[in-house]
């Protein structure tokens, strides 16, 4: 297996010297298994978020050619990424950053949410995922993007969370996905091949004990 010039970066993708130290570290922070550890990683780096872009190479984040045929269109290819951040308000500030997007029916608030990931449950506003690094496992904790308003005191604020606690396991169910849904979803886009298509799931609320349904984008296998 060919290994990446620079330590810490995966094969086969862009990456920095700088970004490389980063990961090593992050690799660290999950092997600990210490939750002061990884708050200390957080609270100095943030969180590894992944989205699309199209960007080849930029210094800031990692990138690989996408595993998705439509997203390698000769001059206008699409790539998958991974960047260390905090907020979700750092995806926005790169125009050519696709962020992988879920939306919530009932009152319509978006979350940045992991490329290829499915929550398990919704807790305190957040988006719960099981997460797996290099065999290492975590709890990513994703909020809306209208979670942290300026009275709420937003710069002390993460979108993004991650902890050794294993959430309680809940079963994710089959929805449908309203006409209005959809639309609303597809408006959002800001690429329409970022997704083939799209999908419903009702995902169980731990503080009301009920369902909601959640839409999401499929870009490919």
């Amino acid at each position: 297996m060919a290994i990446h010039m620079n330590k810490g970066c995966q094969q086969n993708s862009s990456c920095t010297i700088e970004l490389g130290k980063v990961n090593l570290e992050w690799n660290e922070a999950l092997k600990s298994r210490k939750q002061s550890q990884l708050n200390k990683f957080q609270e100095k780096y943030g969180l590894p978020i992944s989205f699309w872009t199209t960007e080849k190479e930029n210094k800031t984040m990692v990138t690989f050619d996408s595993r998705c045929s439509k997203h390698r269109v000769k001059d206008k290819e699409i790539y998958e990424a991974t960047m260390f951040i905090k907020s979700s308000n750092e995806l926005l500030k790169n125009k050519k950053i696709l962020p992988n997007l879920a939306i919530r029916e009932r009152d319509g608030q978006s979350y940045f949410i992991p490329r290829k990931s499915l929550p398990v449950l919704l807790k305190d506003n957040a988006l719960v995922f099981n997460q797996d690094h290099e065999g290492a496992f975590y709890t990513l904790h994703v909020f809306s993007n209208k979670s942290h308003s300026k009275n709420n005191n937003e710069k002390k604020k993460n979108h993004y969370l991650a902890t050794f606690k294993t959430p309680t396991a809940t079963d994710i169910r089959e929805a449908q996905c309203p006409k209005e849904l959809r639309e609303k979803f597809i408006s959002k886009l800001s690429n329409p091949r970022l997704y083939q298509s799209t999908f419903c799931k009702d995902i169980w609320n731990q503080n009301t004990k009920s369902y909601e349904r959640f839409i999401f984008g499929w870009s490919c296998l």
